[in-house]
Parts: C-alpha cells; structure tokens; sequence
C-alpha cells in the first residue's frame, strides 16, 4: 500500500512538472513573437526614450541614439565571462544633447589582463558625434 501510494505521488509529481514545462514553453513563445513584433517597428528617437511615460513599453525596440560619448565616465562591470574567459562589460554614458541626461550604453565585453588585476583594458571611444543603433 504504502509503495502504491508513493508510485502515485511521483506519478503526480512528474505530471506537474510537465505541465509547468509546458506553461515555461508557452512563456517563452510569447516572448519571442513580442520581440520579433518589435523588432518591425521603427527605431525610437532619444526625444521618446527620455520622454517615455511608460519605458517599459520601449522593451525590445531598437534605438537610434546621436550624441558624444563620455569617455571618461565609462564603467567596468567586473567578472563577466565571454567564451569561458574572464573580463568586463564596458558602460559608457552617452550625451544626447548637452545639458540633458546622458544614456548609459553597454558597448560590449573586454577581457581581462592577467598580469596586472587592476589594469583596465583600452576601449577605443570616438571623439566627436556618433550614431549608435542597439536595442
């Protein structure tokens, strides 16, 4: 009796389980069909990125961003792996117009120097207005 009813529970048990790896499915469907929907729409300006009522909306659009990069404001978010290897995501602000926000921009990965821990990897920045188009 007690082997039954235990047979029974993992029986219920595993049924569950399929059910929320079905629902996790579903989930994940319906993401991907709303970012390729946005994927379509035009890219967003920075006047309706900084002036959005409601940002979350604005998940998954491209953007179209005109500005000067601020250099020597960058963040070096540590210990992300890229291909199994140790380094940084580099953040720099970028300055849409002067005197107003600057956006935080993730430009990409840059690996680690392994013979100096504190030294930072040179990310080369453009001088003067850039175009940048990301999502």
């Amino acid at each position: 009796m007690l082997i039954a009813a235990a047979a029974a529970a993992g029986f219920a048990l595993t049924l569950s389980l399929g059910a929320w790896q079905f629902s996790r499915a579903a989930q994940k469907m319906a993401l991907h069909a709303s970012i390729m929907q946005k994927s379509e729409l035009p890219a967003v300006a920075v006047e309706d990125l900084l002036g959005a009522s409601d940002p979350a909306a604005l998940l998954h659009r491209r953007v179209l961003l005109q500005g000067q990069w601020l250099a020597q404001a960058s963040i070096y978010l540590e210990n992300r792996q890229m291909d199994a290897k140790p380094g940084f995501f580099v953040v720099t602000p970028l300055l849409a117009e002067p005197g107003a926000a600057a956006l935080l921009v993730l430009r990409g990965w840059a690996p680690r120097n392994f013979q100096d821990r504190a030294a930072l990897p040179p990310v080369s920045t453009p001088a003067g207005r850039v175009e940048v188009r990301g999502l």
